[in-house]
């Protein structure tokens, strides 16, 4: 097995645009696009699934970009006091839904069909001031819809 030190003269960390290089292969997360894949929930929380929740849709898309750039949707029901313990840990408070964006129908491009689909007014919506995702949560079936966009 090779040395770090063996590597990194090996692949020219020492040349201009080594370090560069370098980053390229410490970051080998490939990208790519996940329907309904077990690993979702891992690949958007770092962390195993909960119990006490079920996952009904999910969607997860990472970019090439040797910078962090991800988004996901998910759909949930899940105890009342799982819910309240993501809001919490989230610091989300729940906002008024004509604040909130419209995923209806798939609005936006890469939204899936089944996010979101009754009107907004359905919905108890949450988000956080300067954040990067909001949580809707059905108020007829409970259903936990939430998504996170990072560029």
């Amino acid at each position: 097995m090779l040395s770090l030190l063996a590597l990194v003269t090996a692949i020219g960390l020492f040349r201009p645009n080594g370090i560069a290089f370098f980053l390229l292969l410490l970051n080998n997360n490939k990208g790519g696009t996940w329907e309904d894949d077990p690993d979702n929930w891992c690949r958007a929380f770092n962390a195993k699934k909960p119990e006490d929740i079920n996952i009904i849709h999910s969607k997860y898309w990472k970019s090439n970009h040797f910078t962090e750039e991800h988004m996901y949707f998910f759909e949930v029901q899940a105890s009342a006091e799982w819910k309240n313990t993501f809001l919490k840990q989230h610091n989300l408070e729940q906002i008024s839904p004509s604040a909130a964006p419209s995923f209806n129908n798939g609005h936006v491009e890469f939204t899936p069909i089944w996010f979101v689909p009754d009107p907004v007014n359905a919905y108890d919506v949450w988000g956080s001031s300067g954040g990067s995702g909001m949580v809707w949560i059905n108020r007829n079936n409970g259903h936990i819809y939430f998504y996170e966009a990072i560029f």
